[in-house]
Formats: structure tokens, C-alpha cells, sequence
């Protein structure tokens, strides 16, 4: 459990930072802006689902702020010093798919579970068969 939560911490660092512009233009409106993570859910079979906590006791948050010209910034908060590192990078957005890049990194692509104007729910398989998480965010 421990190898899951440290990939997806890490898948979820590297994950947050590109997406660009798509042709279904009300959806890509709402997903524009500044999104600080509420809750992480990891869900494995065979287990209940289990609330991860990737900003620890820090006041700092983790974020990604997807701009209007597919460019991005993520906040990353290190939870053992609380210093929060910010990464420049693109997204873009097609169907419920959101690929995030930060600039340096892998790509990352989430499935769009739900936006709303204020709630952003993002999906990510985790490396064991049947495990994912849902990362919810608010603006």
C-alpha cells in the first residue's frame, strides 16, 4: 500500500501540469483556472477505499493553475519541510481526457470524472490491476 501511495503521490506531482486547448470550448473554459486539491481517494480491490493526505500539516496546498493558453503552473507542497516548488508546463484537454506535462517530466493523462465551475474530480490508474484514485480539486 505503501509503493501505491508513494507512485501516486508522485504520479500525481509529475501529473499536473499540462493540458492545451480543445475544440469542446464550454468544457475547456471550466476547466481554466486555479485548482487546490481537497481529497485524494484511493480505491484497490478487495479493500475499502482509502483518503490519502498529500499536503500533510502544511498550510502551503498543491495546485495546478491551467491558463487559457494551455500553458500551466503546479504547486507542489514536499509534506516533510512544507516548501512549496512551482513547475511551468502546458495541458490539453480532449473528450474527458486531461494530459498534463510539466516541463521536464512525463506526460500525465487523467480521465475527467466531473467540473464543475468550482469542482474538478480527476481519475488516475494506479500501476496494480484495478487500482485507481480520484483526486478532487476546488477553485
Amino acid at each position: 500500500m505503501k509503493k501505491i501511495t508513494k507512485s501516486l503521490i508522485a504520479v500525481f506531482a509529475i501529473a499536473t501540469t499540462l493540458v492545451s486547448c480543445s475544440k469542446d470550448e464550454s468544457s475547456t473554459d471550466q476547466m481554466q483556472g486555479k485548482w487546490t486539491l481537497d481529497k485524494t481517494v484511493l480505491v484497490t480491490p478487495d479493500a475499502e477505499p482509502q483518503t490519502l493526505d498529500l499536503d500533510g500539516d502544511c498550510s502551503e496546498k498543491n495546485y495546478f493553475d491551467l491558463k487559457k493558453d494551455g500553458k500551466s503552473e503546479e504547486g507542489r507542497v514536499n509534506t516533510e519541510t512544507c516548501d512549496l516548488s512551482k513547475l511551468k508546463g502546458t495541458w490539453t484537454k480532449t473528450n474527458n481526457s486531461l494530459e498534463i506535462n510539466s516541463d521536464g517530466s512525463d506526460k500525465t493523462t487523467f480521465n475527467v470524472i466531473s467540473v464543475t465551475s468550482n469542482k474538478l474530480v480527476l481519475r488516475i490508474a494506479g500501476s496494480d490491476e484495478g487500482t485507481y484514485a480520484d483526486i478532487t480539486f476546488l477553485k
